[in-house]
């Protein structure tokens, strides 16, 4: 539920601002990192969030998986969509 809330934002986004249909990779790929830190910030909000999280690999993994498996699908199915 929470991908699919971020997935319709993107795609307000997209709506109001047409450069970002014009480049889904890189808005795509920004927008997933910026998911990422959101939901960093509300993991701290909610003090669940682990330190552990911080290290070198989980870092490097969380931030792929959020920009190439979220943020760039995301935005290649908007534009797709408005086609």
């Amino acid at each position: 539920c929470v991908g699919v809330g971020w997935g319709i934002a993107y795609s307000y986004l997209a709506d109001t601002r047409p450069r970002i249909l014009n480049t889904p990779w890189l808005s795509g790929f920004v927008y997933g990192l910026l998911v990422w830190f959101i939901m960093q910030l509300v993991l701290m909000a909610g003090e669940v969030w682990q330190a552990s999280s911080m290290a070198v690999y989980p870092l490097v993994a969380t931030l792929v998986a959020h920009a190439f498996f979220f943020g760039i699908p995301v935005a290649l199915m908007v534009r797709a969509q408005r086609r």
